[in-house]
């Protein structure tokens, strides 16, 4: 890969606060800057942009939205799927369910960040009702942000 095509800590900065300011997606979390810079590469060469300053300055004055929503797309994982990520629901069974006090008065709040078309959400809400059954009220509460699949 050619040196010019090396994100910068100053250009990953201004994707990273740009999707964080606009669709609250942390690319700060588990330094998500090689995967910005392996997806966006791959458009800057397409495109024959020079930098990915130039990219963000496309996106910034993009006035339709559809450069952010095609940046967001691209840095996005795209995929769907019943029990997609199974560690996290062992640990749901093995660690959360057996540490967590239920308050019989307030619902258990269930926030899916990854539901673009439901799969995720539906997995959550099988294994919660698996866990706890009709004990306590559960509220499932859906993302503000669904990219496209």
């Amino acid at each position: 890969m050619s040196d010019i095509y090396t994100i910068t800590d100053k250009d990953f900065k201004l994707f990273a606060d740009l999707v964080y300011t606009k669709t609250g997606i942390n690319l700060y979390d588990g330094d998500k800057k090689q995967l910005v810079q392996s997806r966006v590469s791959k458009l800057l060469r397409k495109r024959e942009l020079p930098s990915y300053k130039a990219y963000y300055d496309i996106i910034y004055n993009d006035k339709s939205g559809e450069e952010l929503e095609g940046l967001i797309n691209l840095i996005s994982t795209n995929v769907t799927n019943f029990f997609r990520e199974e560690k996290h629901f062992e640990f749901m069974k093995s660690v959360w369910y057996p540490n967590f006090h239920f308050r019989h008065s307030e619902p258990v709040r269930i926030w899916c960040a990854a539901s673009s078309s439901g799969e995720e959400p539906y997995s959550i809400s099988i294994t919660m009702n698996e866990l706890v059954g009709d004990k306590y009220p559960l509220r499932y509460m859906p993302p503000i942000f669904q990219p496209k699949c």
